[in-house]
């Protein structure tokens, strides 16, 4: 059920069911994504619907980075003895990530490029 997890996504990030401007939902070509009753509700919600080729290594690498980035930001920092402490931890990361991101300026700096930008000459 696509469409139920669009409407938690926007209602958590945003407060309403209905965001103030339009935000593009990137996913894969599967039949759940591309259903009538998902395009439909993402339009009543303020999501632009877009699509990863099929077998896209660009995709591919944008879950890569993500992943990266849990390990990266919040893993590495924890002692994760088992599954169910990263299954207990990762919804409480996940938040937190989506905060940061959200609240970043437009014109921020990746990591590389903040990097790149402090490194001395």
């Amino acid at each position: 059920m696509v469409y139920y997890l669009m409407i938690t996504s926007v209602e958590r990030r945003v407060g309403s069911t209905r965001t103030s401007h339009r935000v593009e939902w990137l996913s894969d070509n599967g039949s759940a994504y591309i259903a009538r009753q998902t395009a439909q509700t993402a339009a009543a919600l303020g999501l632009t619907l877009l699509f990863t080729p099929v077998r896209s290594s660009q995709s591919n690498g944008m879950s890569g980075s993500f992943v990266k980035t849990l390990k990266r930001d919040y893993a590495s920092i924890h002692i994760l003895p088992d599954t169910d402490t990263i299954l207990a931890l990762l919804p409480d990361w996940m938040k937190e990530q989506s905060r940061s991101v959200a609240s970043a300026p437009p014109t921020a700096r990746s990591d590389r490029d903040g990097n790149a930008f402090l490194r001395c000459p």
